[in-house]
């Protein structure tokens, strides 16, 4: 059975609110100029009271109001597509945000903000962009480095998102989420020592993150330290008892363990709280605690290897003992091409880690530095 890496979207974004200060000079404007000047900073100062209340239809509808005193007010707009993206109404948020650099296009806040609505709305091309925008006119903000470093992320560029996060931490050694997500992309990219020193750190710096727990629990379960790694998702649930991807990664330590009935609870709440879990899994939980195999199921580890079925690389996460795969010559990192003359690659999330008898044969074909290596491996007993 595939480990698979379970874990929550970014949920460190900053908005900037910035402080309005209206300074009037009796001896520059007419009295009306002034009094829809005072009219102005009413309205922004009282929008931004209602947003950091919460109440962001009313802060939208002062915005609206100084809009109308003053058109060509950036920040006004920049304020009210602030209000917009809190509701999550990234459409207009953006629209709001693009008036503001029409007016001013030297506002790093906006540009940042407006590519947190992209990042949002899943267009990360242009939030990439965005971010990239805020960075040349800030160069210091390690938050912005941080977030395109999560853009990366989630784009499956490693890479790039490791540098952006290595770089908002020189800026900002405190940073936790650039920890948490650094952690996540060694993960993706099978440096597991460097990822459990960045979980590490980063419940260093928030002890009450169930993301970080979740996520160095996965990490245990790659290295075989299972108790280890229900310890840690265990403290993710008393953090968050509705944490869904930390019942998933227990069920997947429980199973390794053969703790079946505790791996069928963890996997039924997963799914409760929303995750699809295949239902494959449920059939051989089932068939296990009714004795129907004394063993786990001949796959899940009967070809000597697995590989993340949860990411669209494929590649093979851990070598079990001197099964077919050792034998092989496959390798952690090598990266799983075809089966059967099938490109996976081409299949979107994959798991095949079910339903194969001892004796079965598969043909993989894998990338293996640099160059494609085929093998024939027939599945085993496990050991």
């Amino acid at each position: 059975m595939c480990p698979h890496f379970i874990k929550r979207a970014n949920s460190s974004i900053r908005i900037i609110l910035p402080i309005i200060l209206f300074l009037l000079c009796s001896c520059n404007l007419t009295q009306q100029k002034q009094l829809k000047q005072r009219d102005t900073e009413f309205y922004v100062n009282q929008g931004i009271a209602f947003i950091q209340k919460g109440e962001f239809d009313q802060a939208i509808s002062d915005f609206n109001k100084a809009l109308e005193i003053n058109p060509e007010f950036a920040i006004a707009y920049y304020l009210r597509g602030i209000a917009y993206g809190r509701k999550g109404q990234y459409d207009q948020a953006i629209s709001d945000y693009t008036k503001a650099l029409q007016i001013n296009p030297q506002y790093a806040m906006v540009y940042y903000n407006r590519g947190i609505a992209y990042q949002k709305k899943g267009q990360y091309d242009q939030a990439i962009t965005d971010f990239t925008k805020a960075l040349e006119i800030n160069p210091s903000d390690a938050e912005a480095y941080g977030n395109r470093g999560y853009v990366y992320e989630k784009k499956g560029q490693y890479d790039q998102a490791i540098s952006d996060f290595s770089k908002a931490l020189e800026i900002n050694p405190g940073l936790f989420m650039a920890f948490l997500h650094r952690g996540s992309a060694y993960m993706q990219i099978h440096r597991i020592d460097k990822a459990l020193d960045d979980l590490n750190k980063a419940l260093e710096i928030n002890p009450k993150s169930s993301d970080a727990y979740s996520s160095r629990g996965m990490i245990y379960s790659t290295m075989g330290l299972r108790d280890q790694a229900i310890s840690d998702c265990t403290k993710a649930l008393e953090i968050d008892p509705r944490f869904a991807g930390a019942y998933y990664n227990r069920g997947f330590a429980y199973f390794a363990k053969r703790e079946y009935k505790k791996s069928l609870e963890d996997f039924n709440k997963a799914q409760e709280l929303g995750i699809q879990v295949p239902s494959r899994i449920f059939d051989d939980l089932r068939k296990l605690l009714l004795g129907h195999r004394p063993s786990p199921p001949k796959l899940l580890v009967g070809f000597g290897f697995w590989f993340s079925g949860i990411t669209n690389d494929y590649s093979i996460q851990a070598i079990l003992g001197d099964g077919p795969a050792a034998r092989a010559g496959l390798k952690i990192g090598d990266r799983i091409l075809k089966i059967n003359n099938i490109d996976v690659t081409t299949l979107g999330k994959l798991s095949i880690s079910y339903g194969v008898s001892v004796g079965e044969k598969r043909t993989f074909t894998v990338l293996q530095d640099g160059n494609e290596k085929e093998v024939e491996l027939v599945a085993e007993e496990p050991k």
